[in-house]
């Protein structure tokens, strides 16, 4: 069997198919479930608010401080960016599938793809 990401690993970023973008099309792909579309500049406060309003209409919760499960948006935040990916495991390792503008898409073990960030997890569909 192959796993539902592996067809967007190493597909290219693209100002639609960034962090965001990628989310979305991951949510299409394993849920059928349509996100809305919304712009990612940076980390400031209304990006930020757009991207957690956009997981909550959707129907997704914030899920606190509970561990990452395969399936989670993790949203990643420091002083300089806003970024998000899906939490995915591979090979019963935990990592982040994401979308960045130096690789294009890519899974990165869980404790690289947070370093330096505070994350916010948003837990799918439940």
């Amino acid at each position: 069997m192959t796993h539902w990401a592996r067809p967007l690993i190493g597909r290219s970023w693209t100002p639609e198919f960034n962090c965001w973008g990628l989310v979305r099309e991951a949510c299409r792909r394993r849920w059928g479930v349509e996100l809305p579309v919304i712009a990612i500049a940076d980390a400031d406060a209304n990006n930020v608010r757009a991207l957690k309003s956009a997981a909550r209409v959707s129907g997704m919760r914030p899920a606190g401080a509970e561990q990452p499960e395969d399936g989670d948006i993790v949203v990643m935040t420091n002083a300089r960016e806003l970024h998000c990916g899906m939490v995915t495991r591979a090979n019963n390792r935990l990592g982040v599938l994401e979308s960045t503008q130096a690789a294009g898409v890519m899974w990165t073990p869980w404790a690289q793809a947070v370093r330096g960030h505070q994350i916010e997890l948003w837990r799918p569909f439940a």
